[in-house]
């Protein structure tokens, strides 16, 4: 079946160019978290190498010896290239090294039987047309080498799947805490992966019942790996600014703190809310005190979190200028002049404090003149 072996080897090309590209926009964004990434696409590729080549009767023995190990480590580095992405230590850490003990796991077991059994099972390999089915007659080793790849991946699928949710819960309240603005588009890009990685993995483990080895879900199967390498590869293009970084909480820095409400007589009295960028981080620089001790203040003032505190400002001032607003002007004129980056950030923002529409509001003020 030449389609299998037309549609193996597309997939190959793409996640290989796609890879090579990532790889040169790390070295030019020092963005090193990508190198995760870049290395599931490489590993597909590689993945995809050898039943494009089977068809034309190249040998592929090395396949043997490389097919499960991959299977089994690209879901862990996906997972800890989303995990990288918020800390400021892009390089593995002991625990990481937790997600690679199915991979070692596999990489030993298909050692031994590949070691033992190599000639066994590239005599008896399947034909290329059931090269993704579940069981081949006359080849034991061939199909527990699958057997075992395929069961680690549906098992790797269901657990990060229900690691990454929590991860992303994190994300969300670490931006409230330090940002006043967030892009709700990004975050939905993160739902978006989410979903797509438990697809994915799910998907890869469901081979173990051999249902890609009928062409109309093998075709399936292809183009949904087209759009999970396209949609990684514009997330990491279009968001390449979203690295964000856990900046360690300077505790050794004991400096006298502003005392009573200063802080708060600064920030408004400068309305530093009007800044749409402006960050804990810029904050606690401008006042030259810990950031752990002025979230602190904030919250014992009253504050949910960084987020809900500046915005609070920004509504109070948009509401202002919404009652100076002539009849002849549009609401758009408010949104900037308020220290908000964008209408539907405002929008919203607005309705979650006031439980309406700005326009709503305007409405409620013009009845009751």
């Amino acid at each position: 079946m030449k389609e299998v072996a037309y549609i193996s080897l597309s997939l190959f090309f793409l996640h290989l160019f796609l890879g090579l590209l990532l790889f040169v926009f790390t070295i030019i964004k020092r963005q090193h978290h990508i190198h995760y990434l870049t290395s599931t696409y490489i590993l597909r590729a590689i993945l995809f190498l050898s039943p494009a080549l089977m068809i034309y009767s190249i040998n592929i023995e090395w396949s043997v010896w490389t097919t499960g190990p991959i299977k089994v480590v690209l879901l862990p580095l996906t997972y800890l290239f989303i995990k990288k992405l918020f800390l400021a230590d892009k390089k593995l850490s002991k625990q990481d090294l937790l997600h690679f003990i199915p991979f070692f796991f596999n990489l030993v077991f298909t050692s031994i039987i590949a070691h033992y059994h190599i000639h066994d099972i590239v005599r008896d390999s399947p034909n290329p047309e059931d090269i993704f089915g579940f069981t081949w007659e006359n080849n034991f080793y061939f199909t527990l080498l699958a057997t075992t790849a395929r069961s680690i991946s549906l098992a790797q699928g269901i657990v990060y799947s229900l690691l990454f949710y929590p991860l992303i819960k994190c994300v969300i309240k670490f931006c409230k805490q330090e940002y006043s603005t967030i892009n709700t588009a990004f975050f939905k890009w993160l739902y978006g992966i989410f979903l797509l990685f438990a697809i994915i993995g799910i998907l890869d483990g469901a081979a173990i019942f051999g249902i890609y080895q009928y062409l109309g879900c093998f075709i399936l199967w292809f183009c949904f790996l087209l759009i999970n390498a396209f949609f990684f590869f514009l997330f990491v293009v279009v968001y390449s600014e979203y690295s964000l970084k856990f900046i360690p909480l300077q505790t050794d820095n004991e400096k006298a703190f502003v005392t009573s409400n200063n802080w708060l007589q600064i920030f408004v009295e400068k309305e530093l809310f009007l800044q749409p960028t402006f960050s804990l981080q810029s904050f606690s620089t401008l006042l030259d005190v810990p950031k752990n001790k002025l979230s602190q203040e904030i919250k014992n003032a009253g504050y949910e979190n960084f987020y809900h505190f500046v915005n609070y400002y920004r509504i109070q001032k948009s509401k202002e200028l919404l009652l100076e607003l002539p009849d002849e002007y549009v609401i758009e004129s408010v949104v900037n002049d308020s220290g908000f980056n964008s209408r539907s950030t405002f929008f919203r923002v607005f309705k979650e404090y006031e439980g309406m529409t700005p326009g709503a509001y305007i409405k409620g003020i013009q009845s009751n003149r």
